[in-house]
């Protein structure tokens, strides 16, 4: 009975707890919002991976793994169009220059 009493206390408290925690989630996911707009207005590549990476980890923390990764994969998407492209080795394949005689 007496552990009882604390078993709910400590729930109540724990739920509790939860609720500011979600609490705390929406306010930050509103300012990540804004600055994820913000991003996409002043067009900074590197700005807007951040933005959205913060965005997918918001979305994980809120329990919403769908939009985490929507999120994630349009930030690596972005990375990858950005600052990584590879590139293509086969459009150079038969593709021959002359050699040029070069005065010295």
């Amino acid at each position: 009975s007496h552990s009882q009493a604390e078993n709910q206390d400590s729930n109540g408290c724990a739920e509790e707890e939860g609720k500011e925690a979600m609490k705390i989630l929406m306010r930050a996911e509103s300012h990540a919002a804004g600055a994820l707009e913000l991003a996409g207005d002043i067009a900074t590549p590197l700005f807007l991976i951040f933005c959205l990476m913060n965005s997918a980890e918001l979305h994980w923390l809120q329990g919403r793994p769908v939009q985490a990764f929507q999120a994630w994969k349009e930030a690596q998407m972005l990375m990858n169009v950005t600052y990584l492209q590879e590139q293509d080795v086969k459009s150079y394949v038969g593709y021959k220059t002359k050699a040029r005689n070069i005065k010295r």
